[in-house]
């Protein structure tokens, strides 16, 4: 029986500016959302080109700038998550808690060396 896959693609739709500050506008495991997202940015930043105004965004952040400033608007898989991970309960309980509450409530650090 062959075993299904259980990797999920994320991802990612980014503003590469000239000066170095790129923007994540967003991450996703949704192709279908993270496209019309990059579909809708391109339209916006060549209407802006076109027009001579700022490139405006709203969400993650809010800014406006010189749509010059922009050196490309895509779309990329970032990485993938394992959905055995995900269900692991001892994953689960590291990220509700924190890595070191996993360790039975003890500190994970030594506290130094000690002659006691």
């Amino acid at each position: 029986m062959k075993q299904q896959n259980q990797e999920q693609q994320i991802y990612a739709v980014l503003v590469l500016r000239t000066d170095q500050d790129h923007i994540i506008v967003l991450e996703s495991p949704d192709y279908e959302k993270c496209y019309n997202i990059w579909e809708d940015l391109i339209g916006k930043w060549t209407q802006a080109a076109k027009d001579g105004i700022p490139f405006k965004l709203s969400e993650p952040q809010v800014t406006a700038f010189s749509p010059g400033m922009i050196t490309e608007i895509k779309l990329i898989p970032v990485s993938q998550i394992n959905q055995n991970k995900v269900h692991n309960p001892y994953y689960q309980n590291m990220v509700r808690n924190g890595f070191a509450n996993t360790q039975g409530g003890r500190d994970i650090l030594d506290q130094g060396y000690s002659t006691n």
